[in-house]
């Protein structure tokens, strides 16, 4: 009995021993792994969807947070976080909050229904959490633009947070965030109307020369859901207009693009 107490101990260990530390960079497979969600996004979303070498050039900083819908540390942890990502979200940061032990006593949409916005994962599985450690709640995991562990702590200090995302935002490629301190000089866009809006959002934009735009909507996990090229457009002012056709309810993001310059307008579709 002792030695199959201990071969069933070895197994455990060995099942969740692997657990990422600063510096270490996410594995491929772990990049690959569809993370189901289950509030604040629809469908599975990928991390190596936030890895600029893997998406396309769009570059970012994640961070992944953990807790139990028992935890009021966490619940506390909600508003800090949510401000720091409506805040910081244009220009690259990013929120994927993994939670377990569902209805004790929050569900995944009751937790959202707490302020989060950004995309919660359903772990029950563990299957994350064994990536980071199988610790205490909230523990807070910050990822660069390549993936790499940046930096991982039980709990949240809210200052530390808050610089360190600035500092690490400030080091993404300079194609994140091509041309915005300019930007007015080369494309003046309206704020989305109306807003809310159900089912058609516009917003108007004044062009100085004539030339190709592109429109992207995303999520609120920042995955892309439609997008459309407006090919030799004419200086001056137009309206664009999007129809949200099949999309739920939820928060959305418009990047208008042009040449080297983009500007991200935020809407919230009512159904």
């Amino acid at each position: 009995m002792r030695q199959i107490l201990i071969l069933i101990y070895l197994f455990l260990h060995i099942g969740f021993s692997q657990e990422y530390q600063v510096g270490d960079q996410l594995t491929l497979e772990h990049q690959n792994s569809p993370l189901p969600t289950c509030a604040n996004s629809e469908g599975e979303i990928f991390l190596r969807d936030y890895n600029g070498n893997l998406n396309g050039g769009q570059y970012f900083v994640t961070m992944i947070n953990t807790f139990t819908s028992w935890c009021t540390y966490c619940q506390q942890e909600i508003p800090p976080v949510n401000q720091l990502y409506e805040e910081q979200f244009e220009n690259g940061f990013r929120v994927i909050s993994f939670g377990r032990q569902w209805y004790a006593p929050y569900s995944c949409d009751e937790w959202a229904g707490l302020g989060a916005t950004y995309p919660l994962i359903d772990d029950d599985s563990l299957m994350a959490w064994s990536w980071f450690g199988l610790g205490y709640v909230p523990q807070n995991i910050i990822l660069d633009h390549n993936m790499v562990v940046r930096y991982s702590a039980v709990g949240y200090n809210h200052s530390e947070v808050e610089s360190l995302v600035v500092q690490y935002l400030n080091e993404l490629p300079s194609v994140s965030t091509a041309s915005k301190n300019n930007l007015p000089e080369r494309i003046n866009i309206s704020p989305i109307f109306p807003n809310p809006f159900n089912p058609v959002a516009s917003l108007q934009l004044n062009l100085h020369k004539r030339t190709d735009v592109q429109l992207i909507v995303r999520d609120i996990s920042g995955k892309k859901v439609d997008s459309n090229l407006y090919e030799n457009m004419a200086s001056g002012s137009h309206t664009i207009r999007w129809n949200s056709g099949y999309h739920s309810s939820g928060i959305y993001f418009f990047e208008i693009s042009m040449e080297n310059a983009s500007q991200i307008r935020k809407g919230i579709l009512i159904k």
